[in-house]
């Protein structure tokens, strides 16, 4: 389905900032809520430990060594909870640094280090390796660069798709695309990539990723990075129609779809931001992450100000892995008359509001917030607290329930680590990891539906908004 889409672009208007022990908008470039990024950035084979037949020299030896002894004692000390919710961090270190000390090459102590992090059982844990940095500045001509939704250099067919019923669909096809113009609908099944099984894709993400709670977001990435490619390239894809006829379509890819920003040592990442109307009276807000806040919270505030004489405004984070957290803040000041909050961060030192500073001219009108399980962190943040504090009605599916503030930083070995410094609890006093955000409606995408050009989750938003 298509939307006539229009990004407006007006400069935001100042505040004066609440006191300091609550989570400004400022203080954006000092912390990060990144859903589990590592996976939606680096797609899921690239985030995942690799094996390597390299011996390592002592040099780097030492080095490995370094670095899971700097990620166990990061943990240790940094952990909010100091008894790190009953695991006996001592006895893991005990029984894996052995294992790391008899390794023989680099992914055998990264292997020791990532099972480590996994005895903690959190989202926002995880190991970048050094390889994956180096493969983005050779893909994008950026030292660490890369993008959710495609690097520098990744060309873009003007697609996106979503795994439903164990399907890899084509869930929207962009205007004035090479897939639009070659005949790509939506609700088409992806068999084949450039030859390769899209079906058997998705069945190795399943299996590697069935118990998390991240698995929508894991295998939408990692069925999109299949849609990409060099600039100026193409790509040849299969698809079933709604007959199940076979159809082979030979796709050129133009530049990267959005813009380069830059997020810490997530390094280079791409982001882009849609708002539009639906009928001629409901708002429609969509962007693909929280990130480049000095164009993207601009762009909110255009879409917000062209949106005073709708009847309703959806917010659609759909497959959002989250990112900067303080833009949920600036965000939700649309929607409220009174000052709020969207939760609490609790760190081991203390605990910092999500202050909600309204507008000075906010949207009063009904709010709809559209979440799946790609939904995660920072969006999960701004769809929950909306929801717990009365403004919003949630519709879609529950969201991913990672919602733990993370950074990300570099080991002695050059892998990234990230790992959370907090925990986070809603403003219904409620934590999000492991459970998240539950639609008071609950949508489901299908085959039929999109084939027939439509979005359920959207319809389902529209209507309520037209009843109230």
């Amino acid at each position: 389905m298509t939307f006539d889409l229009e990004i407006q672009d007006l400069s935001p208007r100042r505040r004066s900032s609440p006191p300091s022990r609550r989570i400004t908008r400022r203080t954006y470039a000092n912390w990060l809520i990144a859903a589990v990024l590592v996976a939606a950035v680096f797609g899921c084979e690239s985030a995942a430990p690799r094996r390597s037949a390299t011996v390592m020299t002592a040099a780097k030896k030492q080095c490995a060594l370094d670095s899971f002894d700097k990620v166990w004692t990061t943990i240790r000390d940094k952990h909010w909870d100091p008894k790190l919710g009953g695991v006996d961090w001592d006895a893991v270190r005990a029984e894996l640094r052995p294992r790391a000390e008899a390794a023989t090459t680099t992914s055998e102590v990264r292997e020791a280090i990532s099972e480590m992090i996994h005895r903690l059982k959190l989202s926002h844990y995880g190991i970048i390796p050094v390889e994956a940095y180096e493969e983005m500045a050779d893909a994008t001509g950026e030292p660490g660069g890369s993008g959710s939704g495609g690097g520098t250099r990744q060309g873009w067919a003007g697609i996106e798709a979503r795994v439903i019923g164990g399907q890899a669909l084509v869930s929207r096809v962009y205007r004035d695309s090479a897939a639009a113009r070659a005949g790509v609908m939506t609700g088409m099944a992806l068999i084949e990539v450039n030859g390769v099984s899209v079906d058997r894709r998705v069945r190795l993400i399943n299996d590697a990723h069935k118990d998390s709670t991240l698995l929508d977001l894991f295998l939408t990435r990692g069925v999109e990075n299949m849609l990409s490619g060099e600039p100026g390239g193409e790509i040849k894809i299969t698809a079933l129609d709604a007959r199940d006829a076979r159809h082979e379509f030979q796709l050129a890819l133009g530049p990267p779809h959005g813009e380069s920003s830059s997020l810490g040592n997530m390094g280079v990442v791409r982001t882009w931001f849609e708002s539009g109307r639906i009928g001629d009276d409901i708002g429609y807000i969509r962007f693909n992450m929280f990130a480049n806040p000095g164009k993207m919270m601009k762009q909110f505030e255009g879409a917000m100000r062209s949106f005073s004489d709708v009847r309703g405004v959806i917010l659609d984070l759909r497959g959002n892995p989250g990112g900067v957290g303080a833009m949920a803040m600036g965000m939700a000041g649309w929607f409220v008359t009174e000052p709020a909050t969207l939760g609490t961060m609790i760190t081991r030192e203390t605990k910092l509001k999500f202050a909600i500073t309204p507008r000075a001219t906010p949207f009063g009108g009904p709010l709809a917030v559209l979440v799946d399980g790609g939904s995660a962190s920072t969006a999960e943040i701004l769809a929950g607290g909306l929801q717990d504090i009365g403004r919003a009605r949630v519709f879609g599916q529950r969201s991913a329930g990672a919602a733990l503030p993370s950074v990300i930083e570099r080991l002695p070995n050059g892998d990234g680590f990230q790992y959370a410094f907090a925990n986070y609890i809603s403003a219904s006093d409620k934590p999000l990891e492991g459970r998240g955000v539950i639609p008071e409606e609950s949508v489901v995408l299908t085959r039929s539906e999109l084939l027939a050009g439509r979005d359920d989750v959207i319809s389902a938003a529209e209507a309520w908004i037209r009843k109230q």
